[in-house]
């Protein structure tokens, strides 16, 4: 036992003794560098940390101010890849700057009692669809972009609303319920679908026969979906002016009866693509029931809650959307979706969905992502688009902790993506504070991501919101500035 213990001790000291004492070498051109038979025991220097708690905490003190940033928590990351997307673009957002200033200045003269609706160039609402995945369910960060934004430029109202959601009792910006007899179909579930919306989804109500729906008054089998404005959150989402709904071609005896004040019922009489039913208007509600009476199938793309004028941001979130399905969308439902909307800009927040620790290369994400941008570019050719970087994903390595080496790389290669379509790019995981700022998110009191260390909660998506729209108007108040 003795021998085997001394022998041990021997061989560890020799192994010391060369990994101190004798450097790299060459033998016949080829390099041979020495292992380290000690790096699963100690962290080298590249591996101490620094708290970033009290940068949170200077966030959550100055309120709307950015996060401040700093040195990052543990440093295991090639600094080369750190130098490639510091700089946002944000500023490329031409279009929509000037949308925003028409609709700042038309706000302005309604003040004092001036209607310029006669003008060619007034602009009274701008829209801002946000494509994203898991990240932005329920409403995460665009609840609040578009709170601080309808302060700015006016405007109340959610915008766009789908018809079922999976998330419906966990968004807090409308209370949301429906029938269970909705057909549901996705981009994730049926991607050959050709009816599928903006959304990335379609909605059909249960049909019933044609003797039925002769009698409003029988609801049996109907599908319904029910909407009611919440009074303890944003005061300009509690309560309901413009309620419009969306919809396809379809049997000339199918309506709706719409339950507000009143009730009222509607034929689904339009023969376009993609058609727009105005269900109330100029009345304060706080609820609304609507119940489909159709004999024939129809698709419903969803519903829009909005004022006369202002901005309105449309959640469009989607779990496990990669980004990639977008190009199977049909080129003709998203033109007769814009014919409505008009769109002013587009956000598109993906790529989480693709990074895995091992990831080493995204250079096939890039080439599909390109294509994709350029299809929305194609279809929507009067709006401005803004690629919104991936945030901080952690992953435990070394008993800590630390951010993936896929999000760096995704993050510079959507950087890639923004440059080679020409739109604008955001980089959110500088914004929060750069590598492994997520363990600080994760751990500041109150915490503002979950323990997944890859979503926010709540107050983490507030703060996201609020950089997003800082850079906005930061941008926006330069643009005008410089001219």
């Amino acid at each position: 036992m003795r021998k085997t213990v001394s022998l041990t001790l021997l061989i560890l000291l020799i192994s010391a003794v060369i990994y101190i004492f004798i450097p790299n070498f060459s033998v016949f051109g080829i390099n041979v560098e020495k292992l380290d038979l000690y790096s699963d025991f100690f962290l080298s220097e590249d591996f101490q940390t620094e708290d970033n708690t009290e940068k949170l905490k200077v966030l959550s003190d100055l309120g709307d101010s950015f996060l401040n940033k700093g040195e990052s928590e543990e440093s295991f990351i090639d600094n080369n890849y750190l130098n490639i997307y510091n700089e946002d673009s944000v500023c490329l957002l031409e279009n929509f700057f000037q949308s925003l200033k028409a609709v700042e200045n038309s706000r302005k003269l309604s003040h004092i009692g001036i209607d310029d609706s006669s003008k060619i160039d007034s602009v009274k609402r701008v829209r801002i669809a946000f494509l994203g995945d898991s990240m932005i369910e329920g409403d995460l960060i665009s609840q609040t972009l578009r709170y601080k934004l309808q302060k700015t430029f006016g405007g109340y109202g959610i915008g766009y609303a789908p018809v079922t959601s999976p998330v419906a009792g966990f968004r807090r910006s409308i209370i949301h319920t429906f029938s269970n007899n909705w057909k549901t179909i996705s981009l994730i579930t049926m991607p050959s679908n050709k009816f599928l919306g903006l959304s990335g989804y379609v909605f059909n109500p249960n049909c019933v026969s044609k003797l039925q729906i002769k009698d409003s008054s029988v609801k049996a089998g109907l599908s319904w979906v029910n909407f009611k404005a919440p009074d303890d959150f944003y005061d300009n989402l509690n309560s309901f002016n413009l309620i419009k709904l969306y919809y396809s071609q379809t049997d000339s005896n199918s309506y709706v009866t719409f339950y507000g004040n009143n009730s009222k019922s509607f034929y689904l009489k339009g023969n376009d693509i993609v058609n727009e039913l105005t269900l109330s208007e100029n009345e304060e509600l706080k609820e609304a029931k609507i119940y489909f009476h159709c004999s024939s199938p129809v698709n419903i793309y969803g519903f829009s809650f909005e004022s006369p004028s202002g901005v309105f941001v449309d959640n469009y979130a989607l779990r496990g959307n990669s980004g990639i399905p977008m190009i199977l969308l049909n080129k003709d439902v998203l033109e007769g979706i814009n014919k409505h909307f008009d769109y002013s800009l587009i956000i598109v927040q993906y790529g989480l969905n693709v990074t895995l620790p091992e990831t080493r290369d995204l250079d096939w994400y890039k080439n599909q992502m390109v294509t994709v941008i350029n299809y929305l570019k194609e279809c929507f050719p009067k709006t401005d688009i803004i690629i919104m970087s991936v945030g901080d994903k952690c992953y435990k390595k070394f008993g800590k902790y630390m951010t993936e080496p896929s999000i760096p790389l995704m993050v510079n290669i959507q950087k890639q993506i923004a440059e080679q379509t020409g739109v604008a790019f955001w980089n959110l995981f500088e914004e929060m504070g750069g590598e492994n700022s997520m363990v600080s998110w994760v751990n500041h009191k109150p915490p503002y991501a979950n323990k997944d260390y890859t979503h926010f909660n709540y107050a983490g998506a507030e703060k996201i919101g609020i950089l997003l729209y800082n850079q906005i108007m930061f941008h926006y108040k330069k643009y005008y500035n410089n001219r």
